[in-house]
């Protein structure tokens, strides 16, 4: 059993899988990218849009700016359908990279498995990106290769959804400092110049989108996170079954496609803030994977 779970760790940087991961990182980095053209279009515009409206008395020009609005609407919508496109092609690259390094055959009769990429597809993406550099997508999952096959492979995905939590509570706290720090400084702002209130009202008005993009991204994340450990919480339950050496095969199957369909629907954090933790993330899940290894071991 030892054997054939340091194969999981060996599969994880096979040519073919550092490809797929470093796809899936790629696809997801475009949706991002979508993802700030679109706060962009949808709040700075509006913005620019409102307050010309308001020195601007003219029918022609006000006409023009209607037509401004409807045009930045329908192209939001495009730009929302390609983001949601690059966030199913990442999970779906994630999806056929856990499936091959983990030697699931998709042989659950409980779960119905969602449409996943065909072959062509990802191949097509896998071209796209393959004179990226490799390196950050070596040893993705911390070294569980002492433990049984089914428990290491229950442990990756438990570590997948611990890492996904910890960073999406740091982001959320980021977003809510974010946004505290700019109604301080609008009103030091509105102190300092002694603004009048209708004044005051205007500018609220005006940045009323801003407010709503990070109350937006608050809730989204907010909503990712319990999902996250309510599926934390639930899977912890099948450490019972572990104990008693019973099969958790069925569940580690169902357990991936509820990973996959989460991840095709999750808020995108910045490639930077996740950078900023990814090394002190990285170094606390090895520890712990060393610290569960061992624990096994001294029972066995």
């Amino acid at each position: 059993m030892a054997d054939e779970s340091k194969e999981i760790f060996n599969r994880q940087n096979l040519p073919g899988m550092i490809s797929a991961q470093k796809t899936a990182n790629y696809c997801y980095t475009k949706g991002k990218q979508l993802a700030v053209v679109l706060a962009c279009q949808l709040i700075i515009l509006p913005i620019v849009i409102n307050l010309s409206i308001q020195f601007v008395n003219n029918e022609v020009i006000s006409g023009i700016l209607i037509v401004i609005s409807l045009i930045d609407f329908i192209v939001g919508e495009i730009i929302r359908r390609q983001l949601n496109k690059a966030k199913l092609n990442g999970a779906g690259m994630q999806q056929y990279f856990d499936e091959f390094v983990f030697n699931l055959k998709n042989s659950s009769k409980k779960y119905l498995a969602p449409k996943k990429l065909s072959l062509e597809e990802r191949s097509k993406l896998i071209r796209k990106y393959e004179d990226k550099d490799n390196s950050p997508y070596y040893n993705w999952y911390s070294d569980y290769s002492t433990l049984p096959y089914e428990q290491a492979v229950y442990n990756c995905q438990k570590e997948n959804i611990r890492w996904d939590i910890s960073i999406r509570k740091k982001y959320r706290v980021f977003l809510i400092i974010l946004a505290s720090l700019a109604v301080i400084v609008i009103t030091i702002s509105a102190i300092l110049q002694r603004m009048n209130v209708l004044s005051l009202i205007v500018i609220i008005f005006s940045i009323a989108p801003l407010f709503s993009y990070f109350y937006s991204g608050f809730q989204k994340l907010h909503k990712d996170i319990a999902s996250q450990q309510q599926l934390y919480d639930i899977i912890s339950s099948i450490e019972g079954k572990l104990k008693s050496k019973k099969k958790i095969l069925d569940e580690i199957e169902e357990l991936q496609v509820e990973i996959f369909d989460y991840r095709k629907k999750a808020y995108l954090i910045p490639n930077w803030f996740y950078k900023l933790f990814r090394k002190n993330m990285q170094t606390e899940e090895d520890r712990l994977a060393k610290e569960i290894s061992k624990g096994n071991n001294e029972n066995s």
